[in-house]
């Protein structure tokens, strides 16, 4: 029980990490309409969908934030729902495995999504897992980024935002 506790805890801290690489880090990548990342103020939204073979056993931690033109945190919401946002973090997160469509408030400038999903136990995965990340601001698309597990590998990270579209590793 106390490995599995810790094992979570690591992949949140890992699903943090990324998100502020996400965040703080460059991409030299121009491949969002407009030629690079959204500096819109507006609805931002990221929709998660997850093909592949998982399952309750899978050690998963999905966190997301926005942000303000001034840095400051905006709410999060999930089908006009708000979410609760943790106050030490400013995040939301789950270790639940299914899609997800998030947005925030509209006057946000980007929303960050930090994903780490790994198999059971170190167990390596018996199938492509293919998770798909799509950033929109005001309803207009601006990244689709598709990210595999591998069959064979045991874990990945992702790390994906409306401003610079995403990244992961294994």
């Amino acid at each position: 029980m106390k490995k599995n506790i810790s094992t979570k805890m690591m992949l949140a801290m890992m699903a943090v990490i990324c998100m502020c690489v996400t965040a703080c880090g460059g991409n030299d990548d121009e491949d969002s309409p407009g030629g690079g990342g959204s500096t819109t103020v507006g609805v931002h939204r990221i929709d998660v969908q997850i093909d592949g073979k998982t399952n309750s056993n899978w050690v998963s931690a999905f966190t997301f934030y926005g942000l303000k033109p001034d840095g400051t945190f905006t709410g999060l919401y999930e089908n006009g729902k708000a979410l609760p946002i943790d106050p030490q973090f400013n995040t939301w997160s789950t270790e639940e495995i299914r899609d997800f469509s998030i947005s925030t408030d509209k006057n946000a400038v980007a929303i960050v999504g930090g994903i780490v999903l790994g198999a059971p136990g170190g167990s390596k995965a018996t199938e492509d897992v293919i998770i798909t990340m799509v950033g929109y601001v005001n309803n207009n698309r601006v990244y689709t980024r598709v990210f595999t597990l591998p069959a064979g590998k045991s874990a990945i990270g992702i790390s994906f935002s409306t401003d610079e579209g995403g990244k992961s590793g294994y």
